[in-house]
């Protein structure tokens, strides 16, 4: 007996043999012990295409007239052709992109997804009475160069021209700066306003921390200067040991907490929810950052900066350096601030992790090497490579950029190649992608200038986050009479049976080995579909804007009360002056203090002068006086 199926995708071969094809097989081996290969061939064939349930086969067996075999020939070579035709497509399909990124069918909670690490980084380069820029930059030459302590001052202003936004070279003819030691960064912390002088009012997850602010908030090096960054991680959990990181011990910045939590594999099963870095259970401004920043009048410098005051705020993931020149947005003088932040994370399967990174596209965590990060990041890897780039082509690299203890910082007669290094390395990268767009791998650089590998593939585990900013004017000095001196302040919100017994002994193994596969194969999809058995996708036609409702619209008048019913800010003041009001007065002034800022308390010292127990009158009162 003769049993042949094939599974085709939708076809299915099934092949018996024929009594009468049985009776000539027997006879034909009587006559002949020793059939000859063509004979057996010839005669399995006619067998297949008498039992094929593929259409159009057994007129090929069958004694017909030859046109009709030709015909049927021809009609089976056309769909032969076509079917390999697909199977390449699809092959080549793969082949071009073997991954799928898809949606997940489950929703992440937010308590596994870190808190982004907030980076600041103000404007103001240095407070006016440590080092006036401005004043530099107005005396002239001779004036400047009669100077006993010209050369001190000549360093000094080299330094903060390299954090300054103006495109001013003092004496850059006369005295270029090619290079300037390590002591830059030591110059740039020292004339800068501490940081908790900076922040007024700092909260997370609705708690005040504002006097931990020092601990909370670490300082950072980059291409503004000094920065200050929220919940990253440790230093030393995200540069290895060839990177310059003297800066750090020099100031004696104390460490990070040790971290519980990884881009591949999320956090540790036994982390607590205050593990480092910081999550938040809770989506929406209760469960995230709300702080004051103050800039003093006197310190705003014009020439070092811009016309565009206040600070530069980046988000990013923790374990990420942070780019003040690419990824941030402003938050101004006078400005309320609210940032909405949605997380975009990409988790790759462990299936994808035996495939060749080149088909994968993307790197894993720890299969490319960095020399100054211990975790591969695509961006990291660009700026470790601008880094060297830059190097060899102006045998410096900027104070900010990765670097060995040993290599030369970029001075200010050094700005104009670090600027045609950075153009150089990025359109050089851009125009070797337009001319080989078939080619997986970014350039290597050193096909062409510079022994350099990059091939800064994106990471397969990656997290960002997208920010949704809203601002407005804050007039917060018509709230607060007794603040001196004068500051600016911001708000910020974020399947055969066959002849003989060995060859039915194999099959029948062959068999079992194929339902056991097959068999592995339903349960696991059986326990995929019983994890998640619902499948979100889009929709394949629109949903008319008729059959959704309009939002529900809630307005919430930031003015509590109507002044000539309760005056706030007057019994505020009567009260924080010492003098005697009414027992009334009093209790509607605790009562009014449930909906006023607490943050404008900070700012008249007032707060603390409230009763601090109110009755049930509280809502009645509230309406009243709307």
């Amino acid at each position: 007996y003769l049993l042949l199926q094939l599974d085709l995708g939708l076809i299915t071969i099934s092949c018996m043999p024929t009594k009468m094809a049985q009776k000539e097989f027997k006879h034909e081996v009587k006559e002949n012990q020793h059939p000859k290969c063509l004979s057996n061939l010839r005669l399995y064939f006619m067998e297949y295409c008498n039992n094929t349930s593929i259409h159009g086969f057994k007129y090929l067996g069958e004694r017909r007239s030859p046109a009709e075999k030709i015909f049927w020939a021809i009609v089976l070579t056309i769909s032969l052709y076509y079917c390999t035709f697909n199977i390449v497509e699809i092959y080549q399909k793969w082949k071009r992109s073997p991954v799928i990124v898809s949606f997940a069918t489950k929703e992440t909670p937010i308590w596994d997804v870190p808190f982004p690490a907030i980076t600041i980084c103000p404007r103001t380069k240095a407070i006016k009475t440590k080092f006036n820029f401005t004043e530099m930059v107005l005396l002239n030459d001779e004036n400047f160069s009669n100077d006993k302590d010209f050369f001190a001052k000549k360093l000094q202003f080299d330094y903060m021209s390299m954090v300054c936004s103006s495109t001013l070279e003092l004496f850059s003819d006369k005295y270029p700066t090619w290079t300037v030691d390590s002591g830059i960064i030591t110059f740039l912390t020292n004339v800068q306003t501490e940081y908790n002088e900076t922040v007024k009012y700092f909260s997370w997850a609705g708690q005040n921390l504002t006097n931990t602010v020092s601990d909370l908030f670490k300082p950072i090096i980059t291409s503004a200067g000094i920065c200050y960054t929220f919940n990253m991680l440790d230093r030393d959990e995200i540069f290895t040991d060839e990177m310059d990181k003297e800066y750090y011990n020099t100031f004696g910045i104390t460490h990070q907490p040790k971290s519980q939590w990884s881009i591949e594999r999320g956090y540790d099963k036994d982390a607590d929810l205050n593990a480092f870095p910081l999550r938040t259970v809770v989506s929406g401004a209760a469960g995230g950052v709300d702080m004051i920043l103050v800039t003093y009048d006197a310190d705003l410098d014009y020439i070092c900066g811009d016309a565009l005051q206040g600070y530069k705020v980046i988000l990013h993931h923790p374990a990420r350096l942070p780019n003040p020149r690419q990824d941030y947005f402003r938050l101004g003088l006078n400005q309320d601030v609210a940032v909405s932040v949605k997380p975009n994370m990409m988790k790759t399967s462990k299936r994808l992790k035996n495939y060749d990174s080149a088909n994968r596209g993307c790197y894993l965590i720890k299969e490319k090497k960095l020399r100054f990060f211990k975790t591969y990041d695509q961006l990291d890897c660009l700026f470790e490579c601008l880094s060297n780039y830059t190097y060899k082509y102006c045998e410096c690299v900027g104070f900010d950029m990765p670097r060995a203890n040993s290599t030369p910082i970029c001075g200010p007669s050094s700005k104009t190649c670090m600027s045609q290094a950075n153009t150089k390395f990025l359109s050089s990268e851009v125009s070797f992608r337009i001319e080989h767009p078939e080619r997986k791998f970014p350039r290597n650089i050193s096909e062409e200038d510079f022994d350099q590998d990059c091939n800064c593939l994106p990471a397969c585990d990656s997290l960002s986050f997208d920010a949704d900013v809203s601002l407005t004017e804050w007039e917060w000095q018509k709230g607060s009479k007794i603040v001196s001196p004068k500051k600016e302040s911001d708000n910020l919100k974020v399947n055969f049976k066959i002849h003989f017994v060995i060859f039915r002994i194999w099959w029948s193994v062959f068999l079992t080995i194929s339902l056991y596969f097959c068999a592995t194969l339903i349960l696991k999809t059986y326990k995929k579909w019983e994890r998640s058995p619902v499948i979100v996708s889009f929709a394949t036609s629109e949903t008319p804007i008729s059959h959704i409702p309009f939002p529900a619209v809630t307005i919430c008048p930031q003015i509590k009360a109507a002044k000539e019913k309760f005056d706030f800010s007057k019994v505020g003041i009567l009260k924080n002056n010492g003098t005697e009001i009414s027992s009334v007065k009093d209790k509607h002034y605790s009562y009014m203090f449930l909906v006023c800022s607490d943050k404008q308390a900070l700012l008249v010292d007032i707060g603390k002068k409230v009763t601090t127990v109110a009755d049930g009158g509280v809502i009645r009162y509230l309406m009243e006086v709307k």
